[in-house]
């Protein structure tokens, strides 16, 4: 299951740094190809989440994909992270922790990864819009990942249909693979 949380900022600063950046801290985790969740990333409460996802969810991984504007040497750019947010992601139970169900929940990092890198692409050759536009843009991709998001839980149905699920696995990794080049530069990552 997933709740997809986003945001998108477009904001103009005039310097912006990446080396001021952390693989994760109490609240978020970025994707970062060389670390996988574990169960231990999953630090929210089911019982703090009123969620629409119905009372069979076993668990949830939110995301975030921000999208940060600035300009540089005269030229705009843009900074795009994906994010696994810790505190609103969640487990029920330590019965519900196996690693068919953190594979199944992992994908869906994997998919907004994919969604985050695929706006990456479209921004790099769309050039010179305006800020509506590039908003527009980003709002449509953004709602495409909802989509796919439910369709692969339907697909799998929730990761119980493991010839779907390695199906999706499969897919997923060579979607990742075909987007290499707009991957993020992220930091070392190991266990917080």
């Amino acid at each position: 299951m997933i709740i997809n949380f986003f945001k998108v900022f477009i904001i103009f600063i005039s310097v912006f740094k990446h080396d001021s950046l952390s693989c994760s801290n109490e609240e978020f985790l970025y994707w970062c190809e060389n670390y996988r969740l574990t169960w231990s990333d999953f630090r929210g409460n089911p019982s703090d989440f009123k969620t629409s996802l119905g009372l069979g969810a076993v668990a949830v991984t939110a995301t975030k994909i921000e999208v940060e504007s600035y300009v540089e040497d005269g030229e705009l750019r843009f900074h795009i992270t994906n994010k696994f947010m810790k505190r609103k992601s969640w487990v029920k139970d330590s019965t519900n922790q196996d690693e068919h169900t953190l594979n199944h929940e992992r994908l869906h990092f994997d998919i907004a990864e994919v969604f985050a890198r695929k706006i990456r692409k479209e921004l790099a050759i769309q050039k010179g819009l305006s800020n509506e536009a590039y908003q527009m843009l980003i709002q449509s991709l953004l709602e495409e990942k909802k989509k796919y998001n439910k369709s692969y839980d339907s697909e799998t149905s929730h990761g119980l249909l493991k010839e779907q699920q390695i199906r999706w696995s499969e897919k997923i990794k060579l979607e990742l693979e075909e987007l290499k080049e707009y991957s993020f530069p992220c930091p070392t990552c190991s266990k917080s």
